[in-house]
């Protein structure tokens, strides 16, 4: 029956594990070559340690079942001595009557497997106190919600996570979609932001693909003139709203509020009214004061004008209108 030791290591000199730092079973190394020694969390939630800091002395195996933990020089250990060892370069195990394997690689305070395709295991850890934490800072890492899960915490708290299915969610642990940005605090703005740093030129895009890249693209142009956000589609430019808030469509300089450029032979501005015979499309002008109001109202072959509430008689349109 194989059993995983979930280690942890420090090169600070003298530095022991503090009770938040390790969960019941797992293991500590402290590696600094002036401080080597050896940490577990028992059951009871106390922090022990097995060996090192100095000469090691082999513990008396009649008082444990699990092994012995050894640290020291690789020449201080011997065959038929249980034990784990760090020595300047590799971290062993030591069976009874088996001289020692090497398991781990240590190049300065870096420690990886021996043999390629060995596992490292670790704990799932919580949002709290993540699996896999930078140290002196045990509640900010990578930990494990669940299976096929992982997740980022920064000051305990959850803030990236990637489900079983591959979906992002930032401030959600159940994204219901490819990447979902939440705010959790009610009432506040949540923002997505594309940023171009390097300023006065390129642009911010968003991209609409499917089996062709780019079919559809809103994007800001920095530094063109004028900026704006535009659209394109099938990469052919559409339409521009400027930093003025005109809306240009088929032209990228907008010279009114709304400026519409058709293709030749095709109609620039089109009304159409209800699906009733007696549907009416209208273009109506306010003045700001709203004081004078003028209306084109434009029914079945008929044209009729409605300038300051009173009313023109309508003209008939020209036959095919």
């Amino acid at each position: 029956m194989s059993v995983n030791i979930r280690l942890k290591h420090s090169s600070v000199q003298d530095r022991v594990p503090l009770t938040t730092d390790l969960q019941e079973g797992e293991l500590a190394l402290n590696i600094n070559s002036a401080s080597p020694a050896a940490y577990i969390k028992d059951s009871a939630g106390n922090i022990v340690k097995l060996a090192g800091s100095g000469s090691v002395s082999t513990p008396d195996a009649t008082t444990t079942t699990k092994g012995i933990v050894q640290l020291a020089d690789a020449a201080a250990v011997t065959a038929g001595t249980p034990g784990v060892v760090v020595d300047a370069a590799q971290l062993k195990v030591v069976a009874d009557a088996v001289a020692a394997e090497d398991l781990w690689d240590r190049t300065g305070t870096t420690i990886s497997p021996k043999n390629a395709g060995d596992v490292v295991e670790i704990s799932a850890g919580t949002a709290a106190l993540p699996g896999l934490t930078p140290v002196g800072d045990p509640n900010t890492g990578i930990y494990f919600p669940g299976a096929d899960q992982v997740a980022i915490s920064t000051n305990g708290t959850g803030r990236l996570f990637i489900t079983a299915d591959g979906k992002v969610g930032l401030g959600t642990s159940s994204p219901g979609n490819e990447l979902v940005v939440n705010n959790a605090t009610t009432g506040a703005n949540t923002k997505l932001e594309i940023k171009q740093s390097g300023g006065g030129g390129g642009t911010s895009e968003i991209l609409f693909s499917d089996n062709v890249e780019g079919r559809g693209r809103i994007y800001f142009d920095h530094g063109s003139s004028p900026e704006g956000i535009k659209f394109d589609t099938a990469g052919i430019f559409a339409a521009i709203i400027d930093t003025t808030g005109r809306l240009g469509i088929g032209t990228t300089s907008p010279q009114s509020p709304l400026h519409v450029i058709g293709a030749d032979g095709a109609a620039s501005l089109s009304l159409t009214g209800g699906a009733t015979t007696a549907a009416v499309a209208q273009i109506n002008a306010v003045s700001a004061a709203a004081s004078v109001f003028t209306q084109l109202e434009i029914r079945a072959h008929e044209i009729a004008f409605d300038t300051a509430g009173t009313k023109k008689p309508a003209s008939t349109a020209p036959a095919g209108c």
